[in-house]
């Protein structure tokens, strides 16, 4: 866990932008962000069929935008 402790004459604006700098510096929020949702273990076959899926959809998207 991270802690920052109040040095002499610091407003607590100050306090929090160095809190935000330290913790972004540990990478502690993309952890937190990661950690938050469970996701499941998918297969290589799946992954690839889910990839060539979102390859045809963004195709089509171009193909009718255009």
């Amino acid at each position: 866990m991270t802690k920052v402790t109040r040095q002499d004459n610091e407003s607590a604006e100050r306090m929090i932008g160095r809190f935000r700098k330290v913790v972004m510096r540990y990478g502690e929020m993309k952890r937190a962000k990661k950690k938050a949702f469970h996701h499941k273990k998918v297969s290589k076959k799946q992954e690839k069929e889910k990839a060539i899926y979102r390859e045809k959809a963004r195709a089509e998207a171009a193909r009718t935008t255009i």
